[in-house]
């Protein structure tokens, strides 16, 4: 067995995560191995964790195929995420064009508003008289071009 110096020892530190080894269940260790660095610097733990690797190594395939499944779920959401765009672009137009016609319409009741009222104001001042020679033409309402 060979003894190491204080000056030459490594520190110990602990996990990165907080964790522990998945071998010994130390918390703190001088140099910390295997796959996501899960198993401490002890013989018996670097054995398992070149384990660890060997199996992580053995079973790369599955872990493609896995990859492999990911992307095509990536593109298939890509590709409803591209649809749902296009729903929203035709919704947005849309919704234009029902505010220009929106607006349209607010622009024709402000014009017949502003008749009536001008309509209103023209009774008051017109004498009764005049409408009793016309009694036909007094029903019928006054001729109106309304605004495009």
């Amino acid at each position: 067995m060979v003894f190491v110096s204080a000056v030459e020892a490594k520190p110990m530190v602990p996990h990165k995560d907080g964790g522990s080894c998945l071998s010994c269940k130390a918390t703190m260790a001088s140099q910390w191995r295997g796959p996501g660095s899960n198993y401490c610097s002890l013989s018996q733990c670097k054995k398992a964790a070149s384990k660890a690797r060997q199996q992580m190594r053995n079973t790369s395939a599955p872990l493609e195929e896995t990859v492999a499944a990911l992307q095509a779920e990536v593109h298939d959401l890509e590709e409803q995420l591209g649809c749902l765009d296009r729903k929203v672009e035709e919704q947005e137009k849309r919704l234009a064009e029902k505010d220009e016609a929106f607006a349209a319409m607010q622009r024709q009741v402000a014009f017949l508003a502003q008749q009536c009222s001008a309509m209103q104001q023209r009774e008051a001042w017109m004498p009764r008289a005049h409408a009793c020679k016309r009694p036909a033409l007094a029903s019928l309402p006054p001729r109106m071009n309304l605004p495009q």
